[in-house]
């Protein structure tokens, strides 16, 4: 048998145990801080509470006086500042009780009347630290409505007599209490009829259940939430929207699989779920599970991402499938509910539990009927409410979970040009993301064209030039694929092509440098490394050499990344300057009757063709050279000496003299 209480804004119930005493007091301070900010829990086999709000009339169970007890006292994190939270137990006369197995840290003496026993009520005192102070003994203990409770765990021993327990909050820090200061109050709900008292908030916000287990244990006080309730691992998650609230949810892009989890209802032939697209009308409905349908059957819609949703319920009373007649139509912005007196009650409760896919997660739903336990992927749990009997609150008539699936994501490289000197095995990533966490082992594969996967990489040897089209796929465990194709151009290496400039010929004049341009290459992969000239230097496409004989032969090297050499090579006939030859007379007597002109031939010839114009010339000597001959007409008796020139381009130069006697 079990002792709960439950707690809702328009109820309380409560079911008791033989034998079974508990007593809760709960304690909060000024209502700046709201009705459940601080508490103080008592277990006791008595359920006499003096229900007086002063603190001096805060009752401890006779049950202390002859052993000890454990109290919780519990804080919101609305009292997390650096204050102090005090600790009362008062009317237990100036003997100190044992908080922790220590006497009172500060007892302040009172103006109050002695009490009926005679004892002077002192105040004893016992500083509990700041619930901002983790080394003050105070933990966290649980979530409620987004908001944290902290508790702190005392035993207490030495109780004499009948005393009361209470708490404040030291604003003044000066460790007493004073006047004006933040101090318990209490709301009670009593029962008469039975032997325990519950000590419960006005609007329902903390409650506390007892599973009893045959044992009177004083140890025993377990907080929970307002019921219905979920609890995930531990966590005790708030509804997306409260029974006063409306609520419409969006999908995740891809594909959803709703699942009947359960339905409790004896109607739940005529149960017909459905959600509406066209928002405040309802009229444009996707029915998810009909009546006929049963638990564990699946749904599979694509819904956008873009759409919010409303959420609809059918109380098909007459099996027509349409509303009408006594049926009663639930939605989820409940001004469109009709068929119903409560049309301001949310029947859909909303859980989003996208974070704990993957985790394995256990959700267990308690109500004050029954309690339903499911482990699985979801992203969100609905639990609704039907009124075929009016709300009852309970919210398990039919329980269905939402996974929002997407398709996983296949990465490949993109496309590419890959340039090999060989064929050469290439290897580049691919792989696949899930956004959802459940892809199958063994993906990414390859559903079309050659090479492997092994380890993150696809893997291929070309065979030479050669154009690969590969698509692979990722699959998750819901069926769910993506497929995606990528081409690899395998180009192989083309050597390099080396030009020279034709064989020729040089004339010099002396030895001095000589550059020949037009060594130039082309290769068709652009990849040309370097260049190499033997014996020579070369300035961008011109080679330069100074001779050192008559012939030179440049040979030119065009190297490629992949070394490979293409090798040309330029003869040159080197020809160097030589002078001019003088062609005079020899040496000769004429015998003239009387002067007259005598004419005598004299020339010039060069090897290389290059003498200049206007030679030969008389460098000494009388006469002149005319048309190819030295002319002169002596005055008598007389010995003439002529010295001629002959020079070429080069400026070489011959000289060349003769004698003739007259």
């Amino acid at each position: 048998m079990k002792l709960i209480q439950f707690c809702f804004k328009r109820l309380y119930t409560v079911i008791n145990v033989k034998n079974l005493s508990l007593l809760l007091f709960l304690i909060t301070i000024l209502p700046v801080y709201g009705a459940s900010d601080l508490m103080v829990g008592i277990k006791g086999v008595d359920s006499n509470i003096i229900s007086n709000d002063h603190p001096d009339y805060y009752k401890i169970s006779d049950i202390i006086n002859t052993q000890s007890s454990k109290i919780k006292v519990f804080a919101s994190a609305n009292l997390k500042r650096n204050t102090n939270i005090m600790l009362v137990i008062s009317s237990n006369g100036e003997t100190s009780p044992l908080i922790n197995g220590q006497v009172s840290e500060y007892v302040q003496q009172t103006n109050l009347p002695y009490n009926p026993n005679g004892y002077i009520p002192p105040y004893h005192i016992w500083n509990l630290g700041k619930v901002t102070d983790s080394e003050d003994g105070w933990r966290f203990s649980f979530n409620y409505q987004k908001n944290d409770y902290y508790e702190k765990s005392i035993s207490i021993d030495g109780i004499n007599q009948e005393c009361q327990i209470w708490a404040f909050i030291d604003d003044d820090n000066n460790y007493i209490y004073s006047s004006g200061e933040s101090i318990s109050n209490q709301f009670i709900e009593e029962y008469p009829n039975h032997p325990v008292a519950y000590v419960v908030p006005e609007n329902g916000a903390i409650i506390f259940s007892k599973y009893y287990d045959g044992n009177d244990d004083l140890n025993e006080i377990i907080t929970c939430e307002p019921l219905p309730y979920l609890v995930v691992d531990g966590d005790t998650l708030d509804p997306v929207a409260d029974d006063t609230t409306d609520v419409l949810i969006t999908l995740c892009d891809g594909t959803q699989y709703w699942t009947l989890l359960k339905e409790y209802t004896p109607w739940e032939d005529v149960n017909h779920f459905s959600y509406y697209t066209d928002l405040d009308v309802g009229d444009d409905q996707t029915l998810i599970f009909g009546g006929h349908d049963s638990e564990g059957h699946v749904t599979i819609t694509s819904i956008s991402d873009e759409i919010p949703l409303g959420l609809v319920l059918l109380n098909d009373i007459n099996g027509d499938s349409i509303y009408n007649g006594n049926d009663s139509y639930l939605f989820s912005q409940r001004h469109l509910t009709r068929g119903s007196y409560d049309d301001n009650y949310q029947w859909f409760m909303v859980y989003d539990v996208s974070a704990y896919k993957g985790t394995g997660a256990t959700y267990h739903f308690v109500t004050h009927t029954e309690d339903f336990t499911t482990t699985g992927d979801f992203d969100y749990l609905i639990y609704i409410d039907d009124d075929h009997t009016g709300p009852n609150f309970d919210h398990n008539d039919m329980i269905l979970g939402i996974l929002c699936n997407r398709p996983p994501v296949c990465q490949v490289p993109c496309d590419q040009t890959i340039f090999q000197c060989e064929p050469t095995e290439a290897c580049l990533p691919v792989s696949c993301f899930d956004p959802d966490d459940n892809l199958l082992p063994g993906y990414p594969i390859i559903v079309d064209g050659p090479g492997v996967i092994t380890e993150g990489n696809w893997c291929y040897t070309p065979s030479g030039n050669e154009v690969v089209n590969v698509t692979i796929r990722c699959e998750d465990d819901l069926g769910d694929y993506c497929e995606e194709t990528f081409t690899i151009t395998f180009q192989m290496n083309r050597p390099p092509v080396a030009s020279c400039p034709g064989d020729t010929t040089i004339f010099l004049c002396d030895t001095t440098e000589i550059c020949i341009p037009g060594f130039i290459y082309y290769d068709p992969d652009n990849n040309v490394a370097y260049t190499t000239v033997i014996g020579c230097e070369i300035y961008e496409d011109t080679v330069c050499f100074t001779p050192e004989g008559n012939e030179k032969t440049i040979t030119f090297i065009v190297t490629d990344s992949c070394d490979v050499s293409d090798t040309c090579q330029t003869h040159v006939n080197i020809i160097f300057n030589s002078p001019p030859a003088c062609h005079v007379p020899n040496d000769t007597t004429i015998f003239q009757c009387e002067p007259s002109q005598v004419c005598l031939p004299v020339s010039c010839s060069d090897p290389d063709g290059n003498l200049l114009p206007g030679y030969p010339v008389i460098v000494s000597g009388p006469g002149q050279i005319v048309g190819g001959s030295w002319c002169y007409t002596p005055s008598g008796d007389e010995i003439a000496v002529v010295t001629i020139r002959c020079q070429d381009e080069c400026d070489a130069y011959c000289e060349a003299t003769f004698t003739v006697t007259f």
